[in-house]
């Protein structure tokens, strides 16, 4: 103590000595130091100080029997009025005594002085209360299991016997958490690995720590995993986010609780360039407030750069350790907490590129004349799951688009007409028909650069339907212009399109199917077919037969010639048209016989 009190003379001195056998490789001591000597003598000779002495087997330290004060601040600073405080110099204080530190406000906590506002010297001063006390403090020292060691807990007036202090004290065994990553990280107690004394109060993720005599070191980071329970759960309900060797930042979101009454500190570090240990500059850490619950803390690597694709590994630690609050360490003891080790991949980015083109014929086959010359506004999508990554406008000219950094994996692109990144919604532009592919979109597996992918549009409409006999067979109706029953379809028939100018003409296949495109720059469009007699034709909602025989004969029978409008008129549209159509129903050709009575004449026809 005379070596914490200085030159200052000792009062009251109290001490305390017992010895213990710790079971675990760490004896931890909680207090907490209180004093009436705040606020008014902060930074006086009236420094009344504590020290909370180990000596032992492993231990070598500076004091008598080669103990070591646990009772430090981070900077190795015994407990004292004058080093830890409320930042203010005592109003009773004239020049500030020597080795008076300020800074130390976030372990002070402020009881109120009922003497703050009395004069000096006054009878009204009341010396009942501590009027100042650090928050929960913890020490640790590690100690050797089954062996016997030491403690000496001491407290006292400094500079003179008033205004008394005292000092909350917990002192327990602790069992130890320890890391899984490759011990070239420092994972085991040979290599300093990074450990934390077990707290109840105090994990990361959903399912506390459990107990291990060393670091478990594996390729998969999951040594700890596999011994006893499951403790390194942080991720398995909401995976690492994926990281590319092209990023700048990174940010991962970390459940965490402490209830243990003292700040803390969430640090983590990640292998960015992969040489198989955690650089200072590969650390990130945020303040983990004590709370009720589960908080949600965020980490973010800013300023990235050089990363190197692949395997590497995150390391989580969580602590109110005093020194790790000071300055978090990849590896080494922190006496509460957590540590976590993690595989992360750092991937490969690559580019998606392609064309969406004017199909004119259209064909389904990018032409070398065919571009984006004559397009609309478009752009491309590249969707992962339910979400668009990333959006790029189309060029008006030569049709192409780009997507750079796209991590590998499954998406899905597609066009549309607008860059709303909430539409997921594949969309021509206005007068234009996808063709290919039919639906707009393309699933893409992207495992390195993806070159060529074409999305061909028509600009114009599509008429298509059916030829068929209207007869009446398989229960039908006949003559209706609806094909119904076991009314088959007429192969082979020429269907034409034409303005006049323009033809554009197919043949049905064998079911009397059809299809063509109308450009959306041709006049009037008529549609027609060449059989007669044709008993009419429907749009697939309502049907127009014929009125009259004649008008199923005639060349420009109404009931296989169709108007449908002009060719801007009807652009972007489906239209269907289905035609009717029987077989002559008379006899032919004309013929005359005779025969003998009684006797039979044969009349070979067609029908």
């Amino acid at each position: 103590m005379a070596s914490i009190a200085g030159t200052n003379s000792l009062f009251d001195t109290v001490i305390l000595t017992f010895e213990v056998i710790p079971q675990g490789r760490s004896l931890v001591v909680d207090y907490v130091f209180g004093s009436e000597e705040y606020p008014e003598y902060v930074c006086s000779q009236f420094n009344d100080a504590m020290g909370i002495f180990v000596s032992g087997p492993g231990i070598s330290g500076s004091f008598s029997n080669n103990a070591v004060n646990v009772a430090t601040l981070p900077n190795g600073r015994p407990i004292s009025i004058n080093t830890v405080n409320g930042g203010v110099k005592g109003y009773l204080v004239g020049t500030p005594a020597s080795g008076c530190d300020l800074t130390n406000t976030a372990y002070y906590v402020d009881n109120g002085d009922p003497n703050s506002n009395a004069p000096p010297n006054s009878n009204l001063y009341t010396n009942t209360q501590l009027d100042g006390f650090t928050v929960p403090l913890r020490g640790r020292v590690a100690v050797q299991p089954g062996q016997r060691y030491r403690i000496k807990i001491a407290i006292a007036d400094v500079g003179d016997r008033n205004y008394d202090s005292a000092l909350l004290v917990r002192m327990f065994s602790s069992q130890t958490d320890w890391g899984d990553a490759p011990d070239t990280y420092g994972t085991t107690l040979a290599q300093n690995g990074a450990s934390h004394d077990l707290d109840p109060d105090l994990w990361i993720g959903p399912t506390p720590p459990d107990h291990e005599l060393d670091g478990q070191p594996t390729a998969g980071a999951d040594g700890d995993d596999a011994n006893g329970a499951n403790d390194e759960d942080t991720f398995s309900a909401n995976p690492l986010p994926p990281l590319t060797i092209h990023a700048t930042s990174y940010s991962i979101q970390v459940p965490v609780q402490n209830r243990t009454g003292r700040p803390g500190v969430l640090a983590g570090w990640i292998d960015f360039n992969r040489n198989g240990v955690f650089d200072p500059g590969e650390r990130a850490v945020a303040n983990v407030p004590s709370t009720a619950g589960t908080q949600v803390v965020t980490l973010t690597w800013s300023g990235l750069s050089g990363l190197v694709a692949g395997p590497t590994y995150l390391r989580l630690r969580l602590s109110t350790d005093m020194a790790f609050l000071h300055n978090p360490q990849p590896t080494g003891h922190a006496s509460d907490g957590e540590v976590e080790d993690h595989l992360l991949f750092i991937g490969e980015v690559y580019s998606v590129s392609g064309h969406v083109y004017h199909d004119l014929e259209p064909n389904g086959l990018r032409g070398p004349a065919e571009d984006w010359q004559t397009g609309a506004t478009v752009w491309v999508k590249l969707v992962q799951g339910n979400a668009v990554v990333a959006v790029a406008q189309v060029d008006a000219g030569t049709g192409a688009f780009q997507f750079q950094g796209v991590s590998p994996g499954t998406y899905t692109l597609l066009v549309d007409n607008n860059d709303n990144p909430a539409d997921t919604t594949p969309t021509p532009p206005p007068g234009w028909l996808f063709v290919n592919p039919p639906t707009g979109s393309l699933s893409v597996t992207v495992s390195g650069n993806t070159t060529g992918l074409l999305f061909g549009l028509f600009h114009g409409a599509v008429v298509e339907g059916r030829v068929f006999w209207d007869d009446g067979l398989g229960g039908g109706a006949a003559n209706d212009a609806w094909q119904n029953g076991g009314e088959a379809g007429v192969g082979n028939v020429e269907v034409r399109a034409t303005d006049g100018t323009n033809t554009r003409l197919t043949l049905t296949d064998g079911t009397g199917y059809y299809r063509l495109y109308i450009p959306a720059s041709w006049g009037g469009v008529t549609l027609s077919h060449p059989l007669r007699p044709a008993t009419g034709w429907n749009d697939g909602t309502t049907a127009n037969p014929v009125d009259s025989w004649a008008s199923a004969q005639s060349p420009a029978s109404p009931g296989a010639t169709v108007s449908l409008g002009s060719g801007s008129s009807i652009a972007g549209q489906n239209l269907t048209r289905n035609f009717g159509v029987v077989r002559e129903s008379r006899f032919y050709p004309d013929a005359t016989g005779q025969t003998s009575s009684p006797g039979t004449y044969t009349f070979a026809h067609w029908y």
